[in-house]
């Protein structure tokens, strides 16, 4: 995907927006340098060079319809064709712009007004000032299955400041690679829903041993097989026991002399799933 952190965008005249013209370098006048807050790091592609579509570019601005326009780029589309470019604009919680304009690769700019080419819209422009207005790009095939999706968030219609401006499948404002669960939305710092576990060890004195159970309540895929170090407490830096593979329901156990003891197991991240962090069991006196 294309990057846009940190990069200048340029404000040009504005263009019929009916129409997604190729893009002339004698077009661009003007540069307009963008702050972009919150913008998350530059995208990149993947291995397998995914179909993609980024904004890298403003080129102009204003609330009513075809006042905005935006550089573009669409990247990996194969030849087998059926995709949708779909866009969407939004703000004060109104559809704007609903449009399915079939499908283009490469460089485009790409103008934002009223139209309903995919589905309903609910909003009538101009745009109300002074609220965000967010625009979202995706690339279908067939019709709702999002391959791709980039979103762009500026502080208001007649603005060109972007608070955000990156890939976003998950429409959480995060994007690759700081948004480690692409698919899974999560307002957490590393865009993962937070899985919670809970390490519980009870005593046994025939034989002298630590046992315990690890829990991932409604994820036991975050419980089961999953690697638990038995440490003992000591004077100075504690002693590494043992370590021990859970059970499929989360059991562990490990034989050992009299002492205090706890156990730890290390964080968990699943990009479908979630994210779990490390945690420590109380400590226990075995006999």
């Amino acid at each position: 995907m294309g990057a846009c952190n940190g990069s200048a965008f340029r404000l040009n005249p504005i263009r019929p927006p009916e129409t997604h013209m190729r893009k002339k370098s004698w077009l661009y006048l003007l540069p307009l340098v963008v702050s972009l807050l919150g913008a998350a790091g530059s995208p990149g592609h993947a291995a397998d060079a995914a179909e993609s579509w980024s904004v890298t570019g403003v080129n102009s601005t204003g609330c009513a319809s075809g006042d905005w326009s935006l550089d573009v780029l669409v990247e990996n589309l194969d030849d087998e064709g059926g995709y949708i470019n779909h866009t969407i604009v939004t703000s004060g919680g109104l559809v704007y712009m609903n449009e399915d304009a079939g499908s283009s690769n490469g460089s485009d700019t790409w103008g934002l007004y009223s139209s309903n080419t995919y589905g309903p819209t609910t909003g009538t422009y101009p745009i109300p000032a002074g609220q965000p207005m967010k625009v979202v790009l995706r690339i279908e095939r067939p019709k709702g299955t999002v391959l791709s999706s980039w979103t762009m968030e500026a502080t208001s219609c007649d603005s060109a400041a972007l608070r955000f401006n990156g890939s976003d499948l998950d429409d959480d404002r995060l994007s690759p690679p700081r948004d480690k669960c692409p698919t899974s939305a999560a307002a957490t710092a590393n865009g993962c829903p937070l899985v919670t576990r809970a390490l519980a060890v009870s005593r046994k004195s025939t034989p002298s041993a630590v046992a315990g159970r690890l829990r991932a309540p409604g994820s036991p895929a975050f419980a089961a097989q999953r690697k638990v170090r038995v440490w003992k407490v000591r004077p100075g830096r504690d002693k590494l026991v043992a370590v021990r593979t859970t059970t499929a329901k989360g059991k562990f156990s490990k034989r050992v002399a009299a002492g205090r003891y706890y156990v730890t197991t290390v964080a968990v991240l699943d990009p479908a799933t979630g994210y779990a962090p490390a945690i420590r069991s109380r400590t226990v006196r075995v006999r």
